[in-house]
């Protein structure tokens, strides 16, 4: 059966046929759960490969780049490593390099990767129909090395084992057992380069986070998609630590609406059945936030999502989400006042220092803002801009009737 979206051909054909012949083996091939060991003492109660990397790459010998320890280093080293057992699981981030009956390959966490060791001689495979990975009888162990043959570039698995130092000086974990978890259906990304088409990168997200987990060149300025997420995560979570210590409450306010208010822009539309009415997604949440004020919050924030049926660039997506904030007997200068702060307070957070670098400009947050009216940032600004490029100049006379003002927007 094909899957959609998926287009066959040799590579994917054979990733199915390592599917079907792995389903034989090892009996169900997506299990629902892998026990990881916790020998790095996570909070989270369970090793990743990156806590297991943390913990003990302080064990590796300390070496120029290039250099391979010496047999008294790696005995030292292996002395401490080979009683410390892991149970860790990942994607296989490079194909394997088999050499003979024994073969290296790298596991990847999406952060860090860890070398694993499998020789023929030494592995079990588990079956994924046992009752327990970690206690096995006889009948829920399989060829470990044939299941090993049937492994992909991309696929999840779990192995248990002992820590060693190979000799060329890295950390790896030397297979004992090992356990299929899940099969990539679909060729991995370029290694080297990752997902260039930008189309690809913005649409297909899972692709880019795996892209970026495997890339092996990447410049040190720029973030990873997955820091990205990171990094946007400590916003948010800033940004409501922030506003919650100054006694702001949080809301929620209908995301399906009846008028389409809040700000003016086209809205999306649909009809609710039951109702036999129309509504629209909200555009701002605006007036049920200063329905909230007038029925006695005096502070109050939403931090959700918003829907605007225009156009779409790098700048502006029909689906975004937006902070707003109201406090009461507040003016527009201590307002200004508090978003400053907040946005010192968030850059801070996220970066661990007050500049940050848009494109070739840094801007340094540790210092005050510059503060100006819309129409002093007109005349100082827009003017240059439409002199620039339609050769029009605006009379800030102009900017002192509405009804002007009205009348420039609608002709730009």
């Amino acid at each position: 059966m094909t899957v959609p979206f998926i287009e066959e051909n040799d590579q994917t054909q054979a990733r199915r046929e390592h599917l079907e012949a792995l389903r034989t083996l090892v009996g169900n091939v997506y299990p629902n759960k892998f026990e990881r060991s916790n020998v790095s003492d996570t909070p989270a109660g369970e090793d990743t490969i990156t806590s297991v990397v943390a913990s003990f790459r302080r064990l590796e010998p300390k070496l120029p780049e290039g250099q391979k320890p010496s047999p008294d280093e790696l005995e030292l080293a292996n002395a401490e490593l080979n009683q410390i057992r892991v149970r860790v699981a990942g994607r296989i981030s490079a194909p394997p390099r088999v050499m003979g009956k024994a073969a290296f390959v790298h596991l990847s966490d999406g952060v860090s990767r860890l070398q694993i060791y499998v020789r023929r001689q030494d592995v079990v495979g588990v079956s994924n129909d046992a009752t327990s990975s970690t206690k096995l009888s006889l009948s829920d162990t399989v060829d470990g090395w044939q299941l090993f043959g049937l492994l992909d570039h991309g696929d999840f698995i779990g192995v248990e084992g002992y820590l060693f130092v190979t000799k060329t000086g890295e950390l790896s974990v030397h297979v004992e057992k090992l356990q299929f978890l899940a099969k990539a259906l679909l060729p991995m990304p370029d290694k080297m380069h990752g997902i260039n088409d930008p189309e690809i990168r913005q649409r297909q997200r899972y692709a880019d986070l795996i892209a970026g987990s495997l890339k092996l060149e990447r410049d040190e300025n720029d973030l990873t998609p997955r820091e990205v997420f990171q990094l946007r995560s400590k916003v948010i979570r800033e940004i409501r630590r922030f506003l919650d210590e100054r006694g702001y409450i949080e809301v929620e306010t209908p995301m399906l609406t009846p008028l389409a208010t809040g700000a003016a822009a086209r809205p999306f539309k649909t009809h609710h059945n039951t109702l036999d009415i129309d509504l629209y997604a909200r555009i701002a949440p605006e007036l049920y936030l200063k329905r909230l004020v007038v029925g006695g919050f005096e502070k109050v924030y939403e931090l959700n999502r918003n829907f605007r049926n225009e156009g779409i660039s790098t700048k502006h997506n029909p689906e975004f989400t937006m902070l707003e904030f109201y406090w009461a007997y507040a003016d527009v200068n201590q307002m200004m006042d508090l978003c400053e702060e907040l946005l010192r307070s968030v850059v801070q957070v996220a970066t661990g220092g007050s500049t940050v670098r848009y494109g070739e400009n840094e801007i340094d947050f540790s210092k005050a803002f510059q503060r100006i009216t819309m129409k002093d940032a007109i005349i100082k600004f827009w003017n240059y801009e439409l002199q620039q490029t339609v050769g029009i100049q605006v009379d800030p006379r102009r900017l002192e009737d509405v009804s002007e003002v009205k009348f420039l927007a609608d002709w730009l």
